[in-house]
């Protein structure tokens, strides 16, 4: 009997690429022209013809926008306007904007370092407890040294 070659598996990929426009801007930067090119690269990695993507058809059906005017997105001949970035939002999630956000400095928890430790959270919620116990306190005994006719208004 003859035996068969082991086949070694590569592991798999787990992590997107990074997108071209994962950089923050400075002020002056953001422009709708930056805004306009971060959000057609983007609807282009969710929309169009490919596998795993959207067709123009299906994405103007669920979005409510037309056909025409999703492809213009895709080839950054135009930019939503706030409520059609809102239906493309609602419809394909917020990733639609992760390149808006990286624009503006946010980084994905996933390309951080390691994060702290939690441990320290026990000690600060204890410590808040223990500081809404006294401003009860306070608050009691605020309320019983006041007059009669003072007491219902606290």
């Amino acid at each position: 009997m003859a035996q068969r070659a082991r086949r070694t598996r590569e592991p798999r990929r787990t992590t997107k690429a990074k997108s071209p426009y994962s950089e923050p801007l400075s002020v002056p930067e953001i422009t709708p022209a930056a805004v306009k090119k971060r959000l057609s690269y983007r609807i282009s990695t969710i929309i169009g013809p490919g596998p795993g993507k959207v067709s123009f058809a299906e994405a103007a059906a669920r979005t409510g926008i037309k056909e025409r005017t999703i492809r213009a997105y895709v080839d950054g001949k135009a930019c939503p306007n706030l409520a059609r970035y809102e239906r493309l939002m609602r419809v394909f999630g917020p990733e639609v904007g992760i390149e808006l956000a990286f624009m503006l400095g946010w980084e994905p928890r996933g390309r951080r370092g390691p994060q702290p430790s939690t441990s320290h959270l026990a000690e600060l919620r204890h410590g808040v407890a223990q500081a809404l116990v006294a401003i009860e306190r306070v608050l009691r005994d605020v309320k019983e040294s006041q007059p009669a006719i003072l007491r219902d208004g606290l």
